[in-house]
């Protein structure tokens, strides 16, 4: 991170977190540019597009090596708004009254649950086409596709059909 502490401008980009309860939509696009740059993508201010940069330059890359979609990013960055404001706020008597929910979390029976993405990681086209060659059964946690939370398709080795 200290491509960070040496840059005044991502120090300026990052420190709006928790300013703030609710994230606003600008302050997200700002950092959203800051990520794309930690990914090598000065040029790009859209996640997604800096996405598929590193994916067509190198398609051996597993899914967890890119960076993350624009819907998991904003989820993630409005998660982390929320903590922020919490422990910018915390000597405070009553912080605020207003639940996670909605921020990047969502109630589930009375229980807060992580709200990872609200879109797929790739086009239906290429999630399609994906596929594992793992020797086992797609219940193996070797299965790249289970590790990946993504469903086995026809073209998968271990596909029992």
């Amino acid at each position: 991170l200290d491509i960070v502490r040496q840059n005044p401008d991502m120090r300026s980009r990052i420190s709006v977190l928790g300013e703030s309860l609710q994230s606003r939509e600008e302050e997200l696009q700002r950092v959203e540019k800051m990520v794309c740059t930690l990914y090598g993508d000065n040029n790009s201010d859209s996640i997604d597009k800096t996405r598929f940069k590193l994916f067509c330059k190198n398609q051996h890359l597993q899914s967890h090596q890119l960076p993350p979609t624009n819907a998991a990013l904003i989820k993630h960055l409005k998660r982390a708004n929320y903590q922020v404001y919490v422990w910018k706020h915390a000597l405070m008597p009553t912080i605020t009254d207003q639940t996670p929910d909605g921020e990047g979390w969502k109630l589930i029976d009375n229980h807060l649950k992580i709200d990872w993405t609200d879109k797929t990681p790739a086009p239906v086209g290429v999630m399609v086409s994906v596929c594992c060659a793992c020797k086992g059964t797609s219940e193996s946690r070797r299965c790249s596709c289970v590790k990946n939370s993504l469903p086995c398709t026809d073209a998968c080795t271990c596909n029992e059909e």
